[in-house]
Formats: C-alpha cells, structure tokens, sequence
C-alpha cells in the first residue's frame, strides 16, 4: 500500500471516529432519555399525583415493561384505595360507637351520683326514702353490669375472638330453661307465656349463644308488651326448626325494621331504658345467628305485636311428642 493511500485511509478513519464521537453520546442520551428517563419521570410523576389524589391513574399505556409497571403500580394504587376507604369507614364507626357508649354511660353514672349525693346530704338517715333511694341505685348498677357485659361480647364478636361450641343439643329443654326463667317477669307484668306442643327435636349449634338469643327475645317480647302473652312455637319445615316468638305489644314502625339489630339502636328509647336495656342485645342476636347460617325474619304491625323467627339445622330424637303448657 502506497503511503498516499496510506495516509487517505487514516484519514478516513479519523473522519469517521470524528462523526461517531459527534453522533453516538445524542443517539446515547436519546436512547437514555425517551426510552428510559422518559417512561421512569412519568410512573414517578404519577405516583407523585397518586399520592395526592388515590383515584388517579398512571397514563402510561405502552406494550413494553415500562407500561406493565406502570398497570401494576395502579393496581397497587388501587389496593391502597380501598384499604384506606375501609379504615376511614372503620374509624367513623369507631367514633360513632365511643359516642354511643358514653351516651348510654352518662345517664346511668350521673343517675348514680344524684342518687349518693342525697344519701350524703342526709337521706340516709331518712327511713321513708333511704331503701328507695337504694334499690333505684341497684337498677341502675345492674343496667351499667348489663351494658358492660353485652359491649364485652359484642366487641369479641366482631373482632373474631368470640369462638362457638357448635354440637346436638335438646332443643326442648332450653325454652322450658327459658320459660322457667322468666316466669316471674311474666306474671309481674299480667303476662302469659304460651308454648303449644312440640315434637322432641335435637338442633345442632352453639347451645349457650343460642340461650342468649332467645333469652334476648324473649325479654324484648315481655319488655315491650303490656297485656296478652308471649307465644314461643317451633315448627320442622324441611331440614330445619323454626322459631318464632310472638308478642302483642305495641309492634314496630316499618321505617324502623330495618335498623333494630343496629347497635344502641331502640324502637321505644324510654321503654327500652327503663327495662335496664343495653340497646346492644339485637345486635348480638344478628351476630350470633349469622354465625349459625341462619336468617331472621321480622312480622310486625303496630298495636298488633311482633313476630321474629329464625330456623336452624335438626334431627328428630324420638317421634314421642312432649306439652308445654301455658305458664
């Protein structure tokens, strides 16, 4: 090779090394910053707007890893949005039952204070009023142990720690428990406690939760009527055992149906108060069947009475039928 040829191939080689080293750090900062930067700026910008608004999306629509990102972030985005509306909408129910508790707390403990400042002031001494004075402070100390009991319950029922005992057990035996038991507040009220002829059935649950249900329905049914009975019938349909308990007192609104398991919520406040009620007991029964599959039924007209039934799962001991007389 001639040294002429020799210097014009250096030179082109000069001149090319020249055009790359003026080309390739642009195509190099282009491939960078379109492809690279570009997408990264954008999802980061996004996520900026994301955290100021939840309901905002990333508009990175491309076909490439960039654009996966990018959908996999809003999903994410989408998660932290309804994970955050849930513990907004769990603190707002939080707020509302503080409040409804220390509603309930207030009337009975400034009720306790009036009653113990006027023992002090001298009462005590006073044979006529000082027993009243006491036993208007054992209603409200049992009505304060009443709500206490049912908040304990009700807050182990929603947070899960509250585990039932599910097996066969003699249904029969619990309502004549039942029956039994509130007798007595039956009859003080003029009230008859009716249970017609049952056939002897086994039902499969949580044997005490399903005393409370009934013992809370039934007290409702004696607290809210003021003349007639109380009728508790179990009939087999199918599978399952209904019951229904009947009353004839002074019924539910239709507007009001809807919201009697709510918590603290009571048809007739006053009543309610004056029985010693938590407002809580409704609310539980709800839990408590839920938890038995099972589904309550309200018939309730005003003046008339109420009929609340609910149907869980049994099995027929013996085909020997046993009466239950009115009490």
């Amino acid at each position: 090779m001639s040294i002429r040829t020799k210097q014009g191939f250096m030179f082109f080689i000069h001149y090319i090394s020249v055009i790359l080293f003026v080309l390739i750090p642009p195509l190099i900062y282009y491939f960078f910053a379109v492809k690279f930067f570009s997408p990264l700026d954008e999802i980061l910008d996004s996520i900026t707007e994301i955290q100021k608004d939840l309901k905002r999306k990333s508009d990175l629509n491309e076909n490439s890893d960039w654009g996966i990102l990018a959908e996999k972030l809003n999903n994410l985005f989408d998660r932290f949005g309804e994970d955050i509306l849930k513990i907004k909408l769990l603190g707002k129910t939080r707020n509302q039952f503080l409040e409804n508790v220390s509603h309930e707390l207030k009337t009975p403990i400034f009720t306790l204070k009036g009653f113990v400042e006027t023992l002090l002031d001298g009462a005590i001494n006073d044979e006529k009023v000082n027993r009243t004075f006491l036993e208007k402070i054992q209603i409200q100390a049992n009505r304060l142990e009443n709500l206490f009991n049912d908040l304990i319950q009700i807050s182990r029922i929603e947070s899960g720690e509250l585990k039932l005992e599910f097996s066969w057990f003699n249904y029969n035996i619990v309502i004549q428990e039942l029956i039994d038991a509130f007798k007595p507040l039956a009859d003080s009220k003029g009230l008859k406690i009716v249970v017609p002829s049952l056939v002897n059935f086994d039902v499969y649950g949580d044997a005490f939760r399903l005393q409370t249900v009934l013992s809370n329905l039934i007290s409702n049914a004696i607290n809210y009527s003021d003349k007639g009975s109380i009728i508790i019938s179990v009939k087999k349909q199918n599978k399952h055992l209904i019951t229904k308990i009947t009353d004839t007192g002074i019924g539910i609104p239709a507007e009001k149906i809807n919201h009697i398991f709510e918590r603290f919520y009571r048809v007739d406040a006053d009543r309610s108060r004056k029985s010693g009620g938590s407002g809580l007991g409704l609310a539980i029964v709800k839990h408590i069947l839920e938890a038995h599959d099972c589904s309550i039924e309200i018939d309730s007209r005003i003046g008339a009475g109420t009929t609340i039934s609910f149907g869980l799962k049994c099995r027929r001991i013996e085909s020997k039928e046993e009466n239950f007389h009115s009490s």
